[in-house]
């Protein structure tokens, strides 16, 4: 009994290209996640990274800005004081009676002003001259009188220069007495009788007890009430030789400005916070009412704000004046910044939120990206799967059921060149031979065997081929990386040249300062014992006069090379990647000069050949607007390599033949037509034809290798071309030397 043949309409529930693809789909799917996930976790620790590195940068430029006004009243303390002390060395106490007498009155109260107690106060000038206020109980001898007198000079001398940057200048003296400048108060005039001085936090600051170190103090922040602007008080004892306290110098610093930047001037996201080591807050967001009703006494530890009170835990805990730290109870990441002077922390606080969202926002983006990626491969192989795989099957089931149900007539395409046309063809073989006979069933089960090995093969091979390309994609992502990386090297080398010479730098100004004060004491004892026999053998045994001479000329030149460390630094740096600098004025000579100082060392003889000639062939040139740090780079890449041309020439020369025709450095500098011409000139080796031409193609260089890195002259003729708009040509023979002439504006283009 035939059975009856099957309905070609109805289909099965899930067929199998569709089967296949939603396997194939799924797959891909979690593949796709897995990219996604992994592609977050790299995303966030190079975004970490980054944003530490920025968050350094960021702060140590904030608080070199915020700190140059505390910085500034220092040095005009540390000034003025010396002034003092060497004014009063030389000072008469006549000519301090003959001054008190001609500037300062005593009133009826017994107090001493520098105006007449009648005269009209209204009309005196507080915008040029000082205000003295003297307390009633003072002793006006001889030596206060003089003081008194010469501090008074010395306010309204240096007090009118100063009042850009600070509110006042005075000096107190520690018997009751001060003169201060205050443009438009007559502090002095207007004080009253009983008004003590000595009570005042800003005058006891000078004195042994609380200030043993004698070193500037600062006051606590306190807000003026006259003025109502909030202020802090800078405090410099004046001691003669003795270590008998004469006087204060004082600066009262208006801080609204500061504050307003802090609470206002921020990265997007972050907020800051300005702190004293005590834990006094000056500014913090949504605080500033609450401070201002403290007047100014409010404190970390009394605010009931957990997360700022670790905040500052953070800053105390730090030992470097720029540190970025990570803090994990409130997720988030605080730039630290220790200002000179007042001491106090600046602090920025960077939420790992902001990390997060921009790392949730690229991995959401590749994520669409791939599954928008695998929607599209799913469509073509569905659309492939259904021309090239399922039409052809349900062919095969057509003929199929046909064959059930007798029908041996079968119609099907055996012109396909594929394993479904040879399927066709062995179907059509079987077909008629099964009218004729079922013994060669086993034969066509063999070659149906046959048949769907060969397409088990040919699967084996494309999944290979799949395999493969695969390899090769993420080959060429680890190249990728691989050169993303050398980036971040080299920006990396140059931030830790930077913090090494960035301790130099801080401690060199320090070192002259001493050596300076070290000069002066033994000149006084020199003074004080001019004749000691074994002092002055002392003195011509260890050549105490070249000491002198020497000594401040070897700090500088530590210094110069410092500052040259970090100029080539942050060359490096700008090569990787483009920095913001600003142009300033600058002598081109000074600029030679002192790199010519800073490779003495390989200028001058050895016991291989004589010091190198140095011709200077200066003309008289204005000041460039210019970066000179990145012009002293190129002067200094110049130079070194005309050096190392002559260490190649002199190879194989007796010192008598490279004396007979010595090795020289010619510099010539002219100035026409708005533009500034450099030229360096060496007889050295000289260059091929071939070496000039690539002499400014970055990675090329002519040295061994571990002695050229094939970056100076690329660098240089970047600076020259890119950062000032200039020329910079080489010409060269070989065997006869080199000239590189470089062309500079006066003016930015």
């Amino acid at each position: 009994m035939v059975d009856p043949p099957f309905d070609q309409k109805s289909s099965p529930v899930r067929s199998l290209t569709v089967k296949t693809l939603l396997n194939m789909a799924l797959r891909l799917a979690l593949v796709v996640l897995t990219i996604s996930g992994i592609s977050y976790w790299h995303l966030m620790s190079q975004l970490a990274h980054d944003t530490q590195a920025q968050l350094l940068g960021y702060i140590t430029e904030r608080g070199q800005r915020e700190e140059a006004v505390f910085v500034i009243a220092q040095t005009n303390h540390t000034l003025l004081r010396q002034q003092f002390l060497d004014q009063l060395a030389i000072l008469d106490h006549h000519d301090g009676q003959t001054a008190f007498d001609r500037q300062f009155f005593q009133w009826s109260d017994h107090t001493v002003r520098n105006v007449s107690e009648d005269k009209q106060f209204d009309t005196f000038d507080t915008e040029h001259y000082p205000t003295t206020f003297v307390q009633p109980d003072v002793d006006l001898n001889a030596d206060f009188k003089s003081r008194l007198a010469l501090s008074y000079n010395l306010v309204e001398q240096y007090g009118l220069g100063w009042q850009t940057n600070f509110l006042n200048t005075y000096i107190s003296l520690p018997e009751g007495a001060v003169n201060v400048y205050i443009p438009g108060v007559d502090y002095g005039i207007s004080a009253p009788t009983d008004y003590d001085i000595r009570a005042e936090e800003w005058a006891y600051l000078g004195d042994v007890v609380h200030n043993p170190e004698r070193k500037t103090l600062w006051t606590g922040v306190y807000r003026d009430s006259v003025m109502e602007k909030w202020v802090v008080s800078a405090e410099t004892p004046i001691d003669d030789s003795n270590g008998r306290h004469l006087g204060t110098i004082g600066h009262d610093l208006v801080l609204n400005d500061l504050i307003t930047r802090v609470i206002d001037d921020h990265l997007d996201g972050t907020y800051n916070v300005l702190v004293r080591t005590d834990g006094q807050l000056i500014a913090a967001p949504q605080m500033m009412d609450l401070i201002q009703a403290e007047a100014g006494k409010l404190t970390v530890q009394t605010v009931s704000d957990p997360s700022l009170q670790r905040v500052f835990s953070f800053a105390q805990q730090t030992s470097q004046q720029y540190s970025v730290v990570y803090n994990p109870d409130d997720r988030e990441y605080l730039a630290i910044a220790r200002l000179k002077g007042p001491d106090w922390y600046l602090i920025t606080v960077y939420p790992e939120k902001l990390l997060q969202n921009q790392a949730l926002s690229n991995t959401w983006f590749l994520l669409a990206v791939g599954l928008a990626s695998l929607l599209v491969e799913v469509l073509l192989l569905f659309i492939v799967l259904r021309r090239q795989v399922a039409t052809p099957l349900k062919s095969l089931l057509g003929a199929t059921q046909q064959v059930t149900a007798g029908d041996f007539a079968v119609d099907l395409d055996v012109q396909r060149q594929d394993e479904l046309g040879q399927l066709a063809q062995a179907f059509t073989r079987m077909t008629h031979q099964l009218q004729d006979t079922f013994t060669d069933l086993e034969q066509k089960i063999v070659e149906q065997q046959q048949t769907e090995s060969l397409i088990l093969k040919k699967t084996h091979a494309l999944e290979q081929a799949l395999q493969e390309r695969k390899q090769m994609q993420l080959q060429t992502i680890q190249n990728e990386k691989k050169m993303a990386a050398l980036g971040n090297l080299i920006s990396g080398v140059a931030h830790e040249i930077n913090n090494p010479t960035g301790f130099l730098k801080g401690n060199i100004q320090p070192a002259q300062d001493y050596t300076q004060e070290l000069f002066q004491l033994i000149d006084f004892l020199l003074e004080k014992c001019p004749n000691d026999p074994d002092i002055q053998e002392e003195l011509e045994d260890i050549d105490f006069k070249f000491i002198c001479e020497d000594l401040p000329q070897l700090l500088n030149s530590m210094n110069v090379g410092i500052d040259r460390i970090q100029d080539i630094s942050n060359s490096l740096r700008t090569f990787s990647r483009t920095d913001q600098d600003h142009k300033t004025e600058f002598d081109i000579h000074n600029g030679l000069n002192s790199t010519l100082l800073i490779l003495k060392h390989r200028t001058k003889a050895n016991d291989k050949r004589p010091a190198l000639e140095i011709i200077k062939d200066y003309d008289d040139l204005p000041k460039v607007h210019c970066f000179p740090g990145q012009l002293n780079q190129v002067f200094m890449n110049l130079l070194t390599n005309a050096i190392d041309a002559f260490d190649e020439a002199n190879a194989g020369k007796t010192f008598a033949e490279i004396a007979a025709n010595p090795n020289r450095i010619t510099i010539c500098t002219t100035c026409a037509e708005n533009q500034v011409q450099i030229e360096i000139q060496d007889n050295g080796c000289g260059m091929s034809p071939e070496t000039q031409a690539r002499i400014f193609e970055q990675g090329f260089t002519t040295k061994e290798v571990g002695q050229g890195t094939g970056l100076g002259m690329a660098i240089a003729h970047q600076i020259i071309t890119d950062k000032h708009g200039g020329v910079i040509n080489c010409t060269s023979k070989l065997g006869q030397g080199t000239t590189f002439n470089i062309t500079l504006p006066l003016a930015d283009i």
